[in-house]
C-alpha cells in the first residue's frame, strides 16, 4: 500500500530535526507556523463540508417526502 505524504522532504527534515535538537521555542514556532499554514485549507473544509451537509439533508427531505407519499397512498389515501 502507498500512503501519498503531501508534505515536502524539507518540511520533513525540519521537523525531524527540531525533534531531536531544537528549543521549546523552536518547536513552538515551527507548530504555529504549521497552524497557520493549514488555517485556509481548514476553512475551506469547513465550506466545503457545509455545502455537502446542504445538498444531503435537501436529498433526505426529498426522500422523506416521497415515502410519506407513497405511504398515504398505499392506505387508501389519494392518489
Amino acid at each position: 500500500m502507498v500512503i501519498y505524504n503531501p508534505r515536502s522532504v524539507k518540511e520533513i527534515q525540519e521537523e525531524r530535526k527540531l525533534e531531536s535538537s531544537g528549543s521549546t521555542k523552536e518547536q513552538l514556532a515551527y507548530v504555529l507556523k504549521v497552524q497557520e499554514a493549514n488555517k485556509g485549507l481548514t476553512e475551506q473544509s469547513v465550506g466545503d463540508l457545509s455545502l455537502a451537509l446542504g445538498e444531503i439533508a435537501k436529498d433526505f427531505s426529498q426522500a422523506m417526502a416521497e415515502i410519506t407519499m407513497l405511504i398515504g397512498a398505499g392506505m387508501g389515501g389519494t392518489n
